[in-house]
This record gives structure tokens, sequence and C-alpha cells, in this order.
């Protein structure tokens, strides 16, 4: 069944609707990735990665001025700034945040964060190493729901 279709099962259509439904992380899903319902402030983000990789490659031309370059520096700071601040405050304001386990402890959205999540579901729980799996328990307040689908045998 679809993730879309899944949420609309769950009575979670509403946060769709209202862009409160994130989905952080490598999508590979193709009905995903169409639905920009699932991203929200995706347009500015891309404006945004649009200018840091245009700042990017002004930095690797030769010969530039020490004050240049600089100014290329700081203005590439500022963009990484400005695409975490974005990540953030989607993740902040987001009523259901669909994620692979690895993003908590990669994504800096996620590091400033205590308990922000009511639950938090972790499917395969077998397969996720014990670092990121400490990393994201760490978000849930106070419920925790582990699945292992398939059977498998949990690590030794």
């Amino acid at each position: 069944r679809s993730l879309k279709a899944g949420l609309l099962g769950q009575g979670l259509g509403h946060f769709l609707d209202e862009g409160r439904i994130l989905r952080l992380g490598y999508v590979r899903d193709a009905e995903v990735l169409k639905e920009r319902r699932f991203f929200p402030d995706r347009a500015r983000s891309e404006e945004v990665r649009v200018r840091l990789i245009d700042v990017k490659k002004k930095l690797g031309r030769k010969g530039l001025s020490g004050e240049a370059r600089a100014a290329l520096k700081a203005e590439e700071r500022g963009l990484q700034k400005t695409l975490r601040s974005i990540a953030a405050d989607c993740v902040r304001d987001a009523a259901v945040v669909l994620t692979t386990v690895h993003q908590p402890s990669i994504n800096p959205a996620f590091r400033e964060m205590q308990a922000a999540f009511d639950t938090l579901v972790i499917g395969e729980a077998s397969m996720v190493p014990l670092p990121h799996f400490f990393s994201v328990t760490r978000l849930a307040d106070s419920r925790g729901e582990f699945g292992n689908p398939d059977g498998r045998p949990y690590p030794q």
C-alpha cells in the first residue's frame, strides 16, 4: 500500500492538506517524490541550494582575491545556515515526520531537539544499528513502537 494511502487511511489526510507532514531524507519512491505536500518549503530550499552551488563554483575559480574569497566564504556559510534553518523549521512545524532512522543522527535539524515527538515508530527495528536506535529514541516523549515484520533475529 502506498505511503499516501496509508496516511489517509490513518486519518492523517488533514495534516497532509495543511502541509504538516514532512518527508525528510533520501526518497526513492516516485509517488512520494511527486507529492509536493510532503516537502514543505521545497521551492525555497531548492532556491537556496542553487545559490549555494553557484557560490561553490565561484570559490573554485582561480585568481580570486583574498577579499573576494572571504566574501564568498561568508555567503556560503550564510546559505548553509539558511538551509539548516529551513529544515529545522519544517521539522519543528510538522505534525508527522517520515524519515529514515539515520536522519536524526546526520541532519542538523534534529540536533537541538529533545523529546520532540509524542510517538516514535521504527519499522524493522532489528536491522537498526544501536547508535542510530538510541539517537532516534531520545526524540520520543513517551511512546515507542518497534516493529520487526519479517521476524528477523535481533543482532547479537
